[in-house]
Parts: C-alpha cells; sequence; structure tokens
C-alpha cells in the first residue's frame, strides 16, 4: 500500500499539558515536522523532530474525531476532540519564513483533505497571548465542527413527534390510592439470556419386579417402552437386592450362550 510523506521546517512547536499550560520548545535549528499518511487511510500520523529525535508524535483521526485546524501566518494550530467534546490533543507549530507555512497550508487542504479555520487574530507581543487567542478560536472551530453533525429538531420525522406526544399523553398517572390492585403478570416472552428448561416426559410406572413373571403373550412390545423411562426404572429398581440379582442371573445366562 502506497503512503504519503510531507516534511517542513518549522522553528518552534508548542504542546497543550492536561494541566492547562502550554509547553514550547526551545526554538532551534533543523527542527522538522512529518505529515505520514497511507493512501487508502484517513489516520495522518504528525511526528515533530529534532536532528533525528521525536519530540512529539500525534495521530489525527479524522472519522473518527472532531479535528480542527486554525492557520494563521506564522503559526498553524491543531485540535483532536472525541466525538463527545473531549479534548485529546492540542499543539501548535510555528515557522520561519511564510513560503514554507504556505506550502503547509496548502499540503493540509489538497493532500491531507483537513479542515482549515482562517485565523482572523492580529499576532501580539505577549506569547501568553498569542496562545491563549489560538486556544480560543480553536476552540470555536471545533464547536461549529460538531454542530455541524447535530440533525435540527425539524428533521425529525412526524411519527416520531406523534409517538412523543402519546407518550407524554400516557405518562400521566393517575394518584396511589386510585391504582388497582396489582396482579402478577407473566411475560409473554422469554429474554434471550435466560436458559430455558423443559419438563420431563411422563414415566410410566412400569413394574420391573414382575416384568419377567409374566408370559411372553402378556409381555409389551420393545418398541413401545421409551428407552428413557427404561433406563429410569431400571436405575430405581436397582435398590432392590432381587431384582439385582435377576439382572445378574440374565447377564450370565447371557453371556453363557454366547460362548
Amino acid at each position: 500500500m502506497s503512503s504519503l510523506l510531507y516534511t517542513f521546517r518549522v522553528r518552534k512547536l508548542s504542546t497543550f499539558k492536561s494541566d492547562g499550560t502550554w509547553h514550547h520548545y526551545p526554538q532551534r535549528t533543523d527542527l522538522s515536522v512529518h505529515f505520514f499518511k497511507l493512501r487508502m487511510d484517513s489516520v495522518i500520523t504528525v511526528s515533530a523532530m529534532w536532528k533525528g529525535t521525536t519530540l512529539e508524535r500525534v495521530v489525527l483521526e479524522p472519522t473518527v474525531n472532531v479535528v480542527s485546524v486554525i492557520a494563521k501566518y506564522p503559526s498553524i494550530g491543531y485540535k483532536q476532540s472525541d466525538p463527545y467534546g473531549k479534548l485529546l490533543k492540542r499543539f501548535q507549530i510555528s515557522f520561519n519564513d511564510q513560503d514554507e507555512y504556505e506550502k503547509c497550508y496548502k499540503c493540509m487542504q489538497e493532500s491531507l483533505k483537513l479542515q482549515l479555520v482562517p485565523g482572523e487574530l492580529e499576532k501580539k507581543s505577549d506569547e501568553g497571548t498569542w496562545y491563549d487567542s489560538m486556544s480560543q478560536m480553536l476552540s470555536q472551530a471545533s464547536q461549529s465542527i460538531e454542530a455541524s453533525q447535530i440533525v435540527p429538531d425539524t428533521q425529525v420525522p412526524e411519527p416520531f413527534e406523534q409517538f412523543a406526544s402519546q407518550a407524554q399523553a400516557i405518562s400521566v398517572q393517575p394518584p396511589l390510592s386510585q391504582l388497582p390492585e396489582a396482579k402478577t403478570i407473566v411475560p409473554s416472552f422469554i429474554p434471550s439470556y435466560m436458559p430455558i428448561y423443559y419438563p420431563p416426559p411422563p414415566q410410566q410406572n412400569i413394574d420391573l419386579a414382575g416384568f419377567f413373571h409374566k408370559s411372553s403373550d402378556q409381555l409389551p412390545k420393545a418398541s413401545t417402552i421409551p428407552e428413557l423411562d427404561l433406563r429410569s426404572m431400571i436405575i430405581k429398581n436397582l435398590q432392590d437386592e432381587d431384582f439385582r440379582e435377576l439382572v445378574f442371573k440374565i447377564d450370565k445366562l447371557i453371556g453363557t450362550d454366547n460362548l
């Protein structure tokens, strides 16, 4: 599977930490950012490196999470949140010159297919104000993307509105003193997670003790005696000493005839 790799020279990298503060890596030369993506996949791996050492690695998943990108020279900010609005990752890169910035901007739009929001703030001398403004714009951008995924109430089908109004009318309950006496309700279905027990078939009363004393014309046909009933009756009558003696003799006679 073919892949895409884009590399850009940057002068600064800043990441947002879980404690709500920004961490700014020192400005240094040979600092670069790499965007790696498989052609048939939407996942984008972003790696910030300095002389072969990986400083930060972020995985962006635009089809699973909400990815917001806001650009204002000389910086591009990235924010990734889950579908419920929980912040997963936020970072920002700054460029040395406008040519490299525009190359990265074009790559985000055309190659990586990320939705960019142009920035409208002026660069401040105070770094804290700059990053706070960028953070606020990223939050607004992510909220606008999330809002675009919400289905308006006007698109709800009419049958559902009728069902909701009926359910609201039914939910009005009379006082407990006016309720009829509660009755035991047997459910008309059995949940799939509950085991089903079937009652055993009715057992026939077979007198095995007197079974062998009958003449051959009085004996029931073997096909009419269920095997389960015959087995249970044999186990039950094995408690009788006379019956055990009878079975022992039959077994001995059969064994003698087979010799």
